[in-house]
């Protein structure tokens, strides 16, 4: 939505599952907010775009090909204090996980499995769009 500053323009999505990352790739798409969506399947390359680029949403999974996901969140963090929304997938639901995300109050955890629709009201929620 080229034009409307107050909209995000561009999206992350970390992830290496080639099938979660296209099921995340098309919920950002039924947004309609976004330009541009990147994708990264390893940590590394997950830091080296968020260092590159400002993202208004960021998806990141727990487990990725080089690391764990949950490394990337004290720049997560960061992030949701510029007004980037950030969500945080796994399909692995621990204490140990939760406790990681409870210094981040503002990344919302959204657990696996989960269809399109629940990942769209997500987005939104993330982005204070709901």
């Amino acid at each position: 939505m080229t034009g409307q500053n107050s909209l995000p323009k561009l999206a992350l999505i970390i992830e290496d599952d080639e099938f979660v990352a296209e099921t995340l790739r098309t919920a950002v798409d039924v947004t309609a907010i976004f330009d541009r969506i990147d994708s990264s399947s390893t940590v590394a390359d997950a830091r080296q775009k968020l260092s590159t680029h400002h993202y208004q949403l960021v998806i990141v999974d727990q487990s990725l090909a080089d690391g764990l996901g949950s490394s990337l969140l004290p720049l997560m963090g960061a992030l949701t204090k510029s007004q980037c929304g950030v969500i945080f997938t796994t399909g692995y639901e621990s204490d140990t996980l939760l406790g990681l995300l409870r210094p981040y109050p503002e990344i919302i955890f959204l657990p696996k499995p989960y269809v399109i629709e629940t990942i769209v009201e997500t987005i939104l929620k993330s982005l204070k769009i709901v």
